[in-house]
């Protein structure tokens, strides 16, 4: 059985992150502490841990849901800019869609994604299909 003290230690370094988040910081840094625990090896992610983490997930959508207006619509060539920046890529990057001027064309809204692009854009950034509609 834990001792009043390890109760009392280890809630001091778990409440800042299962309490609501008050400000942008501490709801980053739960996203960054989500984010190590999502890289821990199977046999480390033991019962508390799967717990803290979802724990974590609730309390991250929380802020998202209070914060953030996901109601917003982006345009495809919106998501595929933000890919490219994320992964430091170029129109010349992408020969599986077509030619540069192909990609420039669609990045200025010229042209649009056609349902063939997007299954192979979300193979290659592992996203959902969705993403781009």
């Amino acid at each position: 059985m834990l001792a009043v003290n390890e109760i009392n230690q280890s809630w001091s370094m778990l409440a800042p992150y299962i309490e609501a988040y008050k400000s942008k910081k501490q709801y980053s840094e739960a996203k960054n502490l989500l984010r190590e625990l999502m890289t821990l090896k199977p046999e480390q992610r033991t019962l508390e841990v799967k717990s803290f983490a979802k724990t974590l997930a609730r309390e991250i959508a929380n802020y998202e849901n209070n914060h953030y207006d996901f109601t917003t619509k982006v345009e495809a060539t919106d998501v595929l800019k933000y890919l490219m920046k994320e992964h430091g890529l170029r129109q010349s990057d992408f020969p599986e869609i077509g030619s540069q001027a192909l990609i420039s064309n669609i990045l200025k809204g010229e042209r649009s994604l056609t349902v063939n692009h997007i299954k192979l854009l979300s193979k290659r950034f592992n996203v959902s299909a969705s993403t781009f509609f």
